[in-house]
């Protein structure tokens, strides 16, 4: 009881967050190697607890008790994350959702690349959006080693709920970062990228323009200076640039923070302009706080129900009634009986009845708010021909 009771208080964090928030006033290629810096492979690793590779750039970090207690702390954590929850989420992936390439897109995420890269490593490009600020890139020549041990202690309590419930709390990763000298998304997406064996050559912040145009902003470890394009009606965002295991060629991660609501992207039509330009997606949708249930998100909802040539979700994504029989196949994992209490208002009973007749294949992971195994659902809908 005290765990639901502590779970309740997590997502009623993130919800009133998410909701306050929100409710306010092509084919794709491989990305360019235009930039390289050792710097941010040796920054990924540091910031996962991994051990250095030879040749570190950033022995003098490296050497600080701060990253011992790094390393510590991921020994300890990561063998259950991936014993409980990336082994059998690979094994799932690999029996029922198969190789899925090109663009992926994943609406609502955080800063979750984990998850994402887990049901989908082979895609070429990777978009995501979320209401956290994507912080400037990781330098680590701009922290002083003062104030590594903080930033640590920050990224490892902005982690906790990802690792431990699969979704991360919002609120909370907002301000756990923002209180430390590593701030935003970039930290967490390097972590991520580090422990599932990718190379991380470069990370810039990005701004997408009203006419499309994606502006790269300079790298910290760049000797070029450039002068950003001086107009303010832009979403921003960061770009991480990895190559994966085995691999010669190079794959963007953009990561974009922008109100998707009704509302919002009225005053930025030229976002799901842009991710429509990036081709016909595979979308993932977890962990979204039943946002489009909520009329103030049709636009994003319908988007995603046209643009996607596949959809894999929970139950908080998009709800049963929109999805056409002509248009999608859907398959049923895992178990749906009710929402947790917090949610109980958004009980479909389309749901329930399609899962009592589908008699779906049980899951050997949990995954969203019911994130306890033999208690989570999942749906893949696969567009018709």
């Amino acid at each position: 009881m005290l765990r639901l009771h502590f779970r309740s208080i997590i997502i009623a964090i993130v919800t009133a967050t998410v909701l306050f928030t929100y409710c306010k006033g092509a084919s794709t290629t491989a990305a360019p190697r235009d930039e390289s810096h050792r710097e941010w492979n040796d920054i990924a690793r540091f910031l996962a607890g991994m051990e250095p590779e030879a040749g570190s750039t950033i022995g003098e970090f490296e050497s600080l008790p701060e990253a011992r207690s790094q390393q510590q702390y991921f020994a300890k954590v990561w063998p259950e994350v991936e014993k409980n929850q990336l082994v059998p989420q690979r094994e799932w992936r690999d029996a029922e959702l198969g190789k899925q390439e090109g663009f992926i897109f994943y609406p609502f995420s955080g800063a979750d690349f984990l998850n994402i890269y887990t049901f989908f490593p082979d895609g070429a490009e990777y978009v995501f959006f979320g209401l956290e600020p994507p912080g400037p890139p990781p330098a680590l020549k701009q922290l002083e080693k003062k104030d590594v041990g903080n930033s640590l202690a920050a990224l490892q309590v902005s982690l906790r709920s990802i690792l431990n419930y699969s979704f991360f709390q919002t609120l909370h990763m907002i301000n756990d970062l923002k209180a430390a000298k590593l701030s935003g998304v970039a930290p967490v997406l390097l972590v991520f990228a580090a422990r599932t064996g990718n190379t991380v050559h470069s990370v810039r912040n990005i701004r997408l323009h009203a006419d499309g145009k994606l502006e790269l902003l300079d790298d910290p470890y760049s000797n070029s200076q450039t002068t950003p394009d001086p107009r303010t009606d832009f979403v921003p965002g960061i770009r991480m640039v990895i190559q994966k295991p085995g691999k010669k060629e190079f794959t963007s991660i953009d990561y974009f923070s922008v109100d998707i609501s009704d509302q919002g992207i009225a005053q930025k039509p030229y976002f799901l302009n842009y991710i429509k330009s990036r081709g016909t997606p595979a979308t993932y949708l977890k962990a979204a706080s039943y946002l489009m249930y909520n009329r103030e998100f049709n636009g994003v909802r319908d988007f995603i129900l046209n643009q996607s040539r596949i959809i894999l979700q929970d139950d908080s994504g998009i709800p049963l009634q929109y999805f056409s029989k002509d248009k999608f196949d859907l398959t049923f994992f895992g178990t749906y009986t009710t929402p947790i209490p917090l949610f109980k208002a958004r009980y479909q009973a389309d749901l329930r009845a399609a899962y009592l007749s589908a008699k779906p294949k049980p899951l050997s992971f949990g995954i969203g708010y019911q994130f306890g195994k033999g208690m989570s659902n999942l749906m893949l809908a696969k567009k018709k021909p």
